[in-house]
């Protein structure tokens, strides 16, 4: 990976180049510029993956997106409850036989 003058002239970024990794962008830009160029550059970076996401149909999410909340859990609750009785109510049903002449009815 070469870069000149904020141009990329040869290579490709990937993951290992951008990623927390030894010897990677940030790092180089940290050790070359020092911490404030480097967070400038992360944050910039975070800010073109978040577009970059956004205006190709992707999505990001964060911890508060994966939480249940009280109400979400009373409908997942209800939900559950409704299985629950239609399934002992289909199993009920299914192991249902007619008893012929001479039979007591005992498995």
């Amino acid at each position: 990976l070469i870069l000149r003058g904020n141009e990329l002239c040869t290579g490709v970024l990937d993951k290992a180049h951008i990623g927390a990794s030894a010897n990677g962008l940030v790092h180089a830009i940290f050790e070359a510029h020092g911490a404030q160029a480097a967070g400038r550059v992360l944050t910039v970076l975070g800010r073109l993956f978040t577009s970059f996401q956004q205006h190709h149909r992707a999505f990001t999410c964060g911890i508060e997106d994966l939480i249940v909340t009280e109400e979400g859990d009373a409908r997942r609750r209800a939900c559950l409850d409704e299985a629950n009785s239609r399934a002992l109510s289909a199993a009920a049903t299914c192991g249902e036989m007619s008893f012929e002449d001479g039979c007591d009815g005992v498995p």
